[in-house]
């Protein structure tokens, strides 16, 4: 009988150690999980932090630039030229670094007015439509389907009017009451692009990169200048030059392979390609800047990496910056 119960003690006590090691076991996976989760979560203040301060920089070197050099065509500034004190930083995409609490931070100062205008918005739809039936290689407007894209205009329109009536397949405040989408329609004007891609079917659109709407103009939030019409040169997604300068393929080849060499090794597009399809270039496309500047810092490595992107203009002669848009990601 004793025997038997030293061996009930026995496992008993075995049952008891292994348990105590699964609660050990799993306080020292906890401790490691709540370790890692703070050392990312401190790296990625870390990386924010750098990523703002590569942008408060960025700004301060374009402003700079702004008030020593009265001359804003871009692309045929020798940037290696003795006279010049220091590295130029106009908007011309070319790719820059700036050493930022001890690492290299990739930044592209670009022109603000590189996208298809939102504004004014009573008129999108129809200006989408004639976008998409111009751009049936490029899809600029990225709809495959004919009927679906019919479907977003009508629940796009619902989405801005004033009135209450549902279009036939549009889409009105008890559509969206059913989907959990309370805040739609807005039935007015927006204050972001952003706001597009809460109407269904916007997602088709495929204009969103690294955060922000390279395809599309930001919208000016209120009391601020519109975006210049004419988009640049140095700036402007691939899509929209073709587009608006007619390229064919072969054109369009050749000025993305002169634009990389001029963002890599500064050299300018009037050397590297030939005279024609430069002047079909400029004809119609700028090659100064607007006055509105889009600034892209690049993210850092690993996944604690922060990227950012900021749309602003600078007033003349203050000390003052209008903010249009700012994306971390």
């Amino acid at each position: 009988m004793k025997r038997r119960q030293r061996g009930v003690a026995l496992i008993t006590v075995m049952l008891l150690l292994v348990g105590l090691g699964l609660v050990a076991g799993s306080a020292a996976m906890l401790g490691l999980s709540l370790w890692v989760e703070a050392d990312h979560t401190a790296s990625r203040a870390r990386e924010h932090y750098r990523a703002e301060s590569a942008l408060n920089r960025a700004v301060w070197l374009l402003k700079l630039d702004l008030a020593e050099n009265a001359d804003r065509t871009l692309g045929v500034n020798d940037y290696q030229n003795r006279m010049i004190r220091h590295e130029r930083f106009p908007a011309d995409g070319v790719d820059r670094e700036l050493k930022i609490g001890g690492k290299m931070i990739p930044i592209r100062i670009l022109d603000g007015a590189a996208g298809i205008s939102l504004t004014p918005l009573a008129t999108l739809g129809d200006r989408l439509s004639e976008i998409r039936q111009q751009d049936n290689r490029d899809r600029m407007v990225n709809f495959s389907d004919t009927t679906a894209f019919n479907n977003f205009l009508e629940r796009l329109a619902d989405a801005l009017d004033a009135d209450s009536f549902r279009r036939l397949n549009g889409m009105e405040q008890e559509e969206y009451d059913k989907n959990g989408m309370a805040f739609l329609p807005r039935d007015g004007e927006w204050e972001f692009r952003e706001e597009l891609l809460m109407v269904p079917g916007a997602a088709d659109l495929q204009a969103v990169e690294n955060g922000f709407w390279h395809r599309f103009n930001v919208i000016p939030p209120h009391g601020l200048d519109e975006v210049p019409a004419r988009p640049s040169l140095y700036s402007s997604a691939p899509e929209m030059i073709r587009r608006t300068a007619e390229l064919d393929d072969r054109e369009l080849a050749k000025f993305e392979a002169a634009r990389e060499i001029w963002r890599r090794e500064r050299i300018a597009l009037s050397k590297s390609l030939d005279v024609v399809l430069y002047s079909k270039l400029t004809e119609t496309l700028s090659t100064g800047e607007s006055g509105l500047y889009r600034i892209e810092i690049g993210r850092g490595e690993g996944p604690a990496g922060v990227g950012m992107t900021a749309v602003l203009k600078p007033l003349p002669g203050t000390r003052f910056l209008e903010f249009y848009e700012i994306v971390r990601y």
